[in-house]
């Protein structure tokens, strides 16, 4: 509470000066907002405790600040009462209450929700010690995915970028790495087996080259150096128009209901774009939810998934 005391002290000694200054102002208060809460949120905790922290910060950022196993055993969040995705940037003066429980645990897709130096620490340090899938080296993520290779000499790794593995190759000319958000990363094509667009792919993170993509038949590849380490997921990206869709869902009270429904949209390689879910009546979540996918056939694969969701009542498109 006295850390609580002192925030609220800085603030009202803040906006008493600003008061004198410019009392006459109509801006008086834009002028306040502007400033106060330009690059800092301000959210409560259900016992009505300040927490301080960076703009665009996630209900993620604050579990974490909370405390570290709050963090890790989070499964969703409520803001005000209402459930929110972990994805969704938190705002001003909302309550905040973290939902956990004691079987959850850190996903690679977390470091791509979490904005914070402290919460991605937390995440990745979860990651390096419980999943053996994984290979995090500074701020490149990758799966282990092939055989164990020769060590011969070869270059070493670059850090890229923080967030999700590789999402897609745009072009053969100019090559792009999307992690997470993030497009403009340079890659390139291995001179070796010139992969065509249609061929399976693997990225190997090159220091001085970035992403040198190959085919995943290529001779060279057991020749590389740490090559389970060093290699990333990619793809080409379609061709083809994605469509966008919307749904709505109802569904009984449940922890992990936006989790189990963003699984089942990237089951059938789908894009969630934005969801919301709000309590309604009679003990029930009310959500709607906007989405990409690749074909109609495929909207049709994921609504039967949904469907298939044991605490759904109904699935409608909007």
């Amino acid at each position: 509470m006295q850390q609580d005391s002192a925030q609220f002290t800085r603030i009202l000694h803040k906006l008493k000066s600003w008061s004198n200054e410019i009392e006459q102002s109509e801006s008086f208060l834009e002028d306040i907002k502007g400033e106060l809460l330009k690059d800092t949120i301000y959210v409560f905790t259900p016992q009505g405790h300040i927490v301080e922290l960076p703009a665009n910060a996630t209900a993620l950022d604050f579990a974490y600040h909370i405390h570290t196993e709050v963090g890790n055993r989070t499964t969703g969040a409520k803001a005000d009462g209402s459930i929110i995705p972990l994805s969704q940037p938190l705002k001003n003066t909302q309550v905040i209450e973290i939902l956990t429980s004691p079987n959850a645990h850190p996903t690679i897709n977390w470091l791509r929700l979490a904005q914070t130096t402290n919460a991605r620490k937390k995440i990745r340090s979860w990651l390096n010690k419980n999943d053996d899938s994984l290979i995090i080296d500074k701020n490149i993520i990758a799966k282990k995915k092939m055989e164990p290779a020769s060590q011969e000499p070869a270059e070493p790794v670059v850090p890229v970028t923080e967030g999700e593995i590789v999402r897609s190759v745009l072009d053969q000319s100019r090559l792009t790495f999307r992690v997470g958000e993030e497009k403009n990363m340079m890659i390139s094509l291995a001179q070796c087996c010139n992969p065509r667009r249609g061929d399976d792919i693997i990225g190997y993170v090159s220091r001085g080259r970035g992403i040198i993509v190959h085919r995943k038949n290529c001779h060279n590849l057991k020749n590389m150096t740490e090559i389970e380490e060093r290699s990333i997921e990619v793809e080409w990206e379609t061709a083809t128009p994605r469509l966008t869709r919307r749904f709505r869902v109802v569904s009984r009270i449940t922890l992990d209901l936006f989790a189990e429904i963003e699984g089942a949209i990237r089951k059938y390689r789908g894009h969630l774009i934005e969801g919301r879910l709000d309590d309604g009546e009679q003990d029930r979540l009310i959500g709607s939810f906007t989405m990409e996918v690749a074909n109609e056939e495929d909207f049709k694969k994921v609504v039967k998934s949904i469907k298939a969701i044991p605490s759904i009542v109904s699935i409608s498109s909007l």
